[in-house]
């Protein structure tokens, strides 16, 4: 039972979280200044890789779950490498929160549990 809750709870804020990101890119003002090689690779993994890994996730909910913070792990290694600081604040990290919920709700289903 409480794998159905993980499962309904990482779809139902994975539709939300990729939501805003879809707002944020395309509800705001073009960008006026040139976006750089750096802010390109960045951007592949948070928000573009983070988003295709929980739409991945419903289908495959560990490796997608797996998929989802390895993508936000190389985003704030490379924000480190480019910029010599980490994000600031959690808001990148929660955005992995659903990846955690699939994960944990994969062990309910018994086709993927180890015998």
């Amino acid at each position: 039972m409480i794998y159905k809750i993980f499962n309904i709870s990482a779809k139902i804020l994975s539709i939300l979280f990729i939501g805003i990101i879809l707002l944020f890119i395309f509800g705001g003002e073009p960008l006026s200044t040139k976006i750089t090689y750096k802010e390109i690779i960045m951007f592949i993994f948070f928000p573009f890789g983070m988003s295709a890994a929980m739409i991945y996730a419903w289908f495959k909910p560990r490796a997608g779950g797996i998929l989802t913070v390895l993508c936000l792990t190389l985003f704030y290694l490379f924000e480190y490498i480019f910029k010599r600081e980490f994000p600031q604040g959690p808001y990148f990290a929660l955005y992995a929160l659903p990846a955690f919920l699939f994960f944990l709700g994969s062990f309910g289903n018994k086709s993927l549990r180890k015998n």
